[in-house]
């Protein structure tokens, strides 16, 4: 590259490939990270089987719910509960969640830009000695000119346009990232306060609760099938219920007869419910969102087209060291890399480095499902919150372990 009396020096294919190739190999570690870290998470739900049960975190929750309030326990000593809150369709759909995350495919669409701009760079570099000998023969030109006045004209409008390209695309990727965390904690929040009021209404019995607490659920399992972009009918399990709908046979549920002395308070808490209902209809009703839309590929090939045309500016850069030079265009390359990378990870919400935890919505089923259990049991008061700590480890994987019958133990509590 570097000018030395009549020798042009170039660096070596060795001195060219093997930058790109350590980063190759450094990004493929970082990958077996989340890969790794996917498959603890796996092992622990594993180890978990042999140290805690379903029917240990069903007698825990109920023993210290009865134990925070004056009850009969003799009325719910030896209860079993055999209303099945979770169907086959619900555990398929929760297991496939579990596993959604970072999967090798997913990653590998996501390092699809990065990979092909670092291999394709090195190559561009190759051409560097071609191209000068095509401007500036030897026998015309014994030692290059000194064009860095000319390569700054081109770097100056060709680098702008690259960082603004660049920076539109990060920007609309992290605010597509900020849209979707909001539409998916909005649809939590409604769907964890509408549980909160159905456990404080009075009903004329516990069979309207228990059906409006599954009517919750199935808006639940829908937004899980919009996060996993699945359509019921591609599980195994078939849902007994058209789990879109669902949610609005709370309306029918909350129009039978309740007590006679009810408060007008519960009247407030039934509007505020049915707002919840028609918000949450409003954030996940549209199946065109912004869930997993994805940059065109298009808009790749502009993105790195652009760098490339960066790269080459610099290639033309003389530093009077064709070591110097070669750093600074293998630089120039990681950063284009490096840039696609960011901007692809954020293009995927729910896989990657920077991606949005969805393992809460694990929870909010699990909190269903105890005060669904509750009021089976015949409890009348169903608010709580279990302690997160105990069921972290909580599998959903088989029908038999969901169904385990639960017994109170009296001397227990």
């Amino acid at each position: 590259m570097a000018e030395n009396n009549t020798t042009r020096e170039v660096p070596s294919v060795m001195e060219i490939f093997l930058p790109p190739i350590l980063m190759l190999v450094s990004c493929s570690f970082g990958v077996c990270i989340l890969l790794v870290c996917r498959f603890e998470r796996f092992v622990k739900r594993l180890r978990s089987k042999h140290s805690t049960t379903n029917k240990d975190f069903e007698v825990y929750h109920i023993e210290t719910f009865s134990s925070q309030q004056t009850v009969d326990l003799s009325k719910y000593k030896h209860n079993v509960s055999s209303v099945s809150f979770l169907s086959n369709f619900d555990l398929e759909v929760l297991k496939a969640l579990q596993s959604f995350s970072n999967r090798p495919s997913e990653l590998l669409r996501i390092g699809l830009p990065a990979v092909v701009t670092i291999c394709l760079g090195p190559f561009a570099m190759l051409f560097y000695h071609s191209t000068t000998e095509f401007f500036w023969p030897k026998d015309k030109y014994p030692q290059l000119p000194n064009n860095n006045q000319c390569v700054s004209c081109f770097l100056t409008p060709a680098g702008l346009v690259y960082a603004i390209s660049f920076g539109f695309a990060f920007s609309s990727a992290l605010a597509k990232q900020s849209d979707i965390l909001t539409k998916v904690t909005e649809e939590i929040s409604f769907i964890d306060q509408a549980a909160t009021l159905t456990s404080k209404l009075k009903f004329a019995n516990n069979k309207i609760r228990m059906e409006i607490y599954h009517a919750i659920k199935c808006e639940a399992i829908y937004m899980m099938l919009q996060i996993e972009n699945r359509k019921a009918s591609s599980f195994v399990n078939k849902p007994t219920v058209d789990i879109k709908v669902a949610i609005w046979e709370v309306l029918g549920l909350l129009q039978n007869k309740n007590h006679s002395d009810d408060h007008h308070v519960d009247d407030v808490m039934k509007k505020y419910l049915i707002d919840y209902i028609s918000r949450l209809n409003n954030i996940c009703s549209d199946d065109l969102s912004v869930l997993h839309s994805r940059t065109h590929w298009l808009m790749w090939v502009f993105l790195i087209t652009l760098g490339f045309f960066s790269l080459y500016g610099v290639l033309l850069i003389q530093a009077s060291s064709y070591r110097m030079e070669l750093m600074m265009c293998t630089l120039t390359l990681f950063s284009i890399s490096m840039l696609c990378y960011i901007v692809s990870d954020l293009d995927s919400p729910f896989s990657g480095f920077f991606r949005i935890d969805i393992s809460i919505i694990v929870d909010v089923i699990y909190r269903l499902e105890v005060m669904h259990k509750m009021t089976s049991l015949g409890f009348e008061e169903t608010v709580c919150y279990p302690d997160s700590s105990r069921f972290q480890q909580k599998r959903y994987n088989s029908k038999a372990d969901m169904n385990d019958t639960v017994y109170i133990n009296s001397e227990e509590i």
